[in-house]
């Protein structure tokens, strides 16, 4: 009596195509969709079947200020001018009391700079030119005839310069004492003119004039005779001091104007 029940169900599950499947799967997924639609706040507000939700009064009231300024005037705000104060307008006043001070009022002491309102200035201390000295050497030296049988040994020497010097006073030392000298050049006439061996040391001859300038074009020659061979060593420029304090022997017949 039950066999032929199951055998109708059978029946039954063979004649669900593939068709009617997909039909079933579509439906059953059409519901779904229906069902989490419906549990979505943006769909019940769309088909209103939900209010949407009202802004409080609290948050309009916290938002307004800040969007106030930009719906107002667009003319920048106006700056008040900058008020001086106190420090940058400054008056001082300095009292000083001392000696040789430099400064404006209220000073007291000795020897003290006064003024009102005055600046002091110390202009600088203007150096003055410092002039390179002449070059003066021996240019030659060599062996003469002596005319003095005592001092059988002579010697020339040839001094000259690679500028004019005016005045002129110079020192030569020799190698050994010297007896005499002569020379000077001819025909010259000399202003506070003076020559000589120096007797605190007889090996150095001294020479000195104003005028004329000692040129380039033309040398100083001297002549010394001396008891042994001696030669010009070293010449050297001093300071001018006409009359020369110091003793000189055997002084240069030099004439003067």
């Amino acid at each position: 009596m039950h066999l032929p029940r199951v055998v109708q169900y059978k029946d039954m599950e063979k004649k669900w195509s593939l068709g009617n499947k997909l039909t079933a799967g579509g439906l059953f997924l059409a519901v779904v969709a229906i069902i989490v639609g419906l549990l979505t706040p943006e769909v019940r507000q769309f088909f209103h079947l939900e209010k949407r939700p009202e802004v409080s009064p609290a948050t309009t009231s916290q938002t307004s200020p800040q969007s106030t300024p930009q719906s107002q005037s667009s003319e920048p705000p106006k700056q008040e001018p900058l008020k001086a104060t106190k420090q940058t307008i400054q008056k001082t006043t300095t009292r000083v009391t001392g000696d040789n001070n430099v400064s404006g009022n209220n000073v007291a002491g000795n020897n003290n700079i006064l003024g009102n309102n005055n600046t002091v200035y110390t202009a600088p201390p203007v150096s003055k030119p410092i002039t390179p000295l002449a070059d003066i050497r021996i240019a030659s030296q060599k062996q003469v005839a002596s005319a003095d049988s005592h001092l059988p040994f002579g010697l020339e020497v040839v001094l000259v310069t690679d500028k004019d010097v005016s005045p002129t006073a110079l020192t030569i030392r020799f190698s050994g004492e010297v007896g005499k000298l002569y020379g000077h050049p001819p025909g010259q006439i000399y202003t506070k003119a003076q020559g000589g061996i120096m007797v605190s040391s007889p090996h150095t001859v001294l020479i000195q004039w104003e005028t004329p300038a000692f040129s380039v074009e033309e040398p100083v020659v001297l002549t010394v005779y001396s008891k042994t061979y001696v030669q010009a060593e070293k010449v050297e420029s001093v300071p001018f001091n006409f009359p020369y304090a110091g003793q000189l022997s055997s002084t240069l017949p030099i004439p003067n104007n």
